[in-house]
């Protein structure tokens, strides 16, 4: 017979370390064996998960010292200058030379602009997942599910902008400063204007004066729009910054050869952190710069499922070993006496227990929701994938002896085609313009979820092992649907899809009722515990992560 108390404390024990953890990722199945709730028995499962990672496994690493399938910081795919890093190259260059001429500098060569750049010191994710599921027997071998899950994901990132290599800024933030400039360069430009059209001067006077006043007006027409307009001007130290400033030092001589004064032209002398960042919220980029992002509790998706039994040779093992005690403790034998369980013997050598299942899930959420894909957010974590998918799956147990069990699970999901909005970019430059914004119809690929659990059983109602995943999905397929811009060509979206990861870890499983539960004779309540880290992996953008899965199964008998 089962003791209360020591049921007790391991409840008060996991439901402790519930409330520290909150939530997890995608573990469907995760405890999942063969068998199936008695006809007519409700099983309430809650399932609670935490995912963390801040590496993955590396595909194509920049750094040379890497393979492909050694872990690489998540930073990797974010540090570095924005300028040939991040951005196209000439995207913003090409802007700031079109004034070239106006503003008296020499065309700018791609290796000689800089934007500046970010410095990543660390980026941590994590997936928080609550599964609430239900599952019914409806048939001796036959038994419903609908789970629900819900998620909350963070992204934690620190980070510092590269401001002493920027040679620009946009031109809001020195658009107060510009105000009055504007106003006296203005009054100059008109009182040489009225010189000119007054007559007093010599024909030859009268054309250089033109001359001036031509390039003087596009000077302050180009550098009016480019602060106006937001648009990058270069700072005072940097090579164009001096040119420009020597090319509006002759303006004024000559202004003040014909008696006037220009005021005095201030570039800006210095770029700030808020300066770098309004280059991802503004044109061309119209995203969002990097933070830390966090995306509260929500329900993705509903999954709805059948499983079936196809071999049980355990509850009839079960059954026939309590029929032998009761046998023996009427006959009046010691050894059945007590509230000590005895050992599962005499027990078969061998016992199986095998189920298959099907499940479908139906995403809640539209793929473009701000919970899950938007397009302009870079650094956030989806909540989940926004698309509908189907999932087989295979259930099968061994017990060897009494003390015992390999768990096998696999699940294989084929992932269903749908449309949304991506901006379509390479992994290594998330930061992706607003002109490669596009609907794309997606293809995500198939999958394949494997799980292995020996274990050792303590006593009928305890047992702890080793815990083996494998996860493997396919490449993702891409195909463009309709584009604002030019794009043709979205094959940018699927590198580095593939994925592939090994996990290893132990699990420790306490299931209250014993033989009897097994038997079909009492409620089959389970409680497990299962940390697994990864070993291996490969991909690219596969998490090298932690996962860290409680479970809480309490089954109620309707009829």
């Amino acid at each position: 017979m089962l003791e209360w108390i020591p049921l007790r404390r391991f409840i008060l024990l996991v439901t402790a370390g519930v409330g520290m953890l909150s939530t997890a990722t995608p573990a469907a199945g995760q405890f999942r064996d063969g068998q199936l709730p008695a006809k007519g028995q409700f099983w309430l499962e809650f399932t609670p998960a935490l995912e963390n990672w801040s590496e993955q496994f590396a595909l194509d690493s920049p750094d040379p010292a890497l393979s492909d399938g050694d872990r690489e910081p998540l930073t990797a795919d974010f540090d570095g200058p924005l300028t040939r890093r991040h951005f196209p190259d000439g995207v913003f260059l090409a802007g700031l030379n079109q004034d070239a001429d106006a503003l008296g500098f020499d065309l700018l060569a791609p290796e000689g602009f800089s934007l500046g750049g970010l410095d990543v010191s660390t980026m941590n994710a994590q997936v928080r997942r609550l599964e609430l599921g239900l599952e019914y027997g409806v048939l001796q071998r036959l038994a419903l599910e609908i789970r629900a899950p819900i998620v909350y994901t963070e992204m934690d990132i620190a980070f510092a902008y590269d401001t002493l290599s920027a040679m620009v800024v946009p031109g809001r933030t020195v658009l107060s400063a510009f105000e009055s400039f504007f106003v006296d360069f203005g009054a100059s430009l008109s009182g040489l204007e009225q010189l000119i059209a007054g007559g007093t001067l010599t024909p030859e006077e009268a054309a250089a004066a033109m001359a001036l006043l031509d390039s003087s007006g596009a000077f302050g027409e180009a550098l009016e729009r480019r602060i106006r307009d937001n648009l990058l001007l270069p700072i005072a130290g940097s090579s164009p910054g001096v040119q420009i400033a020597d090319y509006y030092s002759q303006l004024s001589d000559d202004y003040a050869a014909l008696g006037f004064t220009l005021p005095e032209l201030m570039l800006p002398a210095q770029v700030t952190g808020a300066d770098v960042a309004s280059y991802f919220t503004a044109a061309p980029v119209l995203g969002t710069a990097p933070a830390a992002t966090t995306r509260g509790w929500s329900m993705p998706e509903i999954e709805a499922g059948v499983r079936f039994s196809v071999l049980d040779t355990w509850r009839s093992a079960a059954a026939r070993e309590l029929d032998a005690e009761e046998s023996r403790s009427e006959a009046g034998d010691p050894s059945a006496e007590g509230d000590v369980p005895s050992p599962v013997s005499p027990a078969p050598l061998l016992r199986f227990r095998t189920s298959i299942g099907a499940t479908a899930r139906f995403p809640t959420l539209p793929a473009n929701d701000g919970a899950l894909f938007n397009p302009a957010d870079f650094v956030g974590l989806p909540l989940g994938d926004g698309q509908p998918d189907v999932e087989l799956a295979l259930y099968q147990d061994v017990g060897i002896g009494g003390w015992f069990i390999v768990s096998a699970a696999g699940r294989y999901g084929l992932q269903l085609a749908d449309e949304l909005v991506l901006r379509v970019h390479t992994p290594d430059r998330p930061f992706a313009l607003f002109e490669t914004e596009s609907v794309v119809e997606r293809d995500l690929g198939d999958y394949l979820a494997l799980r292995l659990a020996p274990q050792l059983r303590v006593n009928e109602y305890l047992s702890f092992g080793l815990e083996y995943g494998y996860w493997h999905k396919a490449s993702d397929r891409y195909t463009l649907v309709s584009t604002a811009g030019e794009l043709t060509d979205v094959s940018p979206l699927e590198v580095e899809t593939s994925q592939t990861r090994q996990r290893l870890g132990l699990g420790v499983f306490y299931r209250a009722g014993g033989k009897a539960a097994e038997a079909g004779r009492a409620p089959p309540w389970l409680f497990g515990f299962v940390y697994q880290g990864a070993i291996g992996g490969s991909g690219g953008r596969t998490p090298a992560s932690q996962l860290v899965t409680f479970t809480l199964r309490a089954p109620v008998q309707i009829f």
